[in-house]
Order: C-alpha cells, then structure tokens, then sequence
C-alpha cells in the first residue's frame, strides 16, 4: 500500500462571522478564537495522486482525532468519526476529481487541543 499524508495547510472557517484563517503549522490551532463556535470548517485541496490506475482503489483515512469529525469529499459526506486512536476508512475512489477537497466539520470543545486535532492520510491499494 502507497501511503499520502495529508497534512498542513488546512483552512478553519469559523462561524458565525465565517473568519477564515489558513493554519500552516499545528501550533497555529491553539490560536484560534473559538469559544463562542459551535462547530468548526476545516478544508484541505488535494490533487488527483499521479500514476493511479483508473480502478486502483483509494480510501481517505482518518489515522486519529481528538474530535468528532463529519467527513465529506468533494460535497459527497463519507461518514462521522468519532474521537479515536484507531485508524477509520473511507473508500473514495469514486469521488477523486483532478483537484478535490476534504471538508470536516468538528466541534471544537475542548479548546484549544493539546496535540494534533486529526491525522488524515490518502492509502492507494
């Protein structure tokens, strides 16, 4: 298996005033003013990984969060995660574009997080 870690520059909007803020390292998080947000955006753009065959199967994994995560690729929801250390998979092979975005939606309580929030990772079989 060919692993992809998906890792920083993610981009948090933070509602109600829908601040945008592009977090390129993980400390940057702890910055963040979220005590009134309810929920959190997070988004990251990927391309298309190069050389994959047009069956090969792909799956986004979720390797860790310390939040509940509401995972969608490209608009299509894949699934709740909920807090883990135990890797959750998504098969995805269906929804990957030349460019695609992960989107989740996370409650961000407890604030601010001690350790990275999430750990994403594309697995191509």
């Amino acid at each position: 298996m060919h692993t992809i870690r998906l890792a920083a520059p993610f981009e948090v909007t933070i509602p109600p005033q829908d601040v945008t803020h592009r977090i390129k390292k993980w400390e940057a998080w702890a910055a963040l003013k979220v005590d009134t947000a309810p929920v959190l955006l997070v988004q990251r753009h990927f391309n298309l990984p190069s050389g994959l065959m047009p069956n090969q199967p792909v799956a986004l994994a979720v390797l860790a969060t310390r939040y509940r995560l509401d995972v969608s690729l490209n608009n299509q929801p894949l699934g709740i995660v909920e807090p883990t250390d135990e890797p959750v998979r998504f098969p995805i092979r269906e929804h990957l574009q030349p460019r695609n975005r992960i989107e989740l939606r996370l409650s961000p309580s407890p604030w601010p997080p001690n350790s990275e929030p999430f750990q994403l990772q594309l697995q191509i079989e």
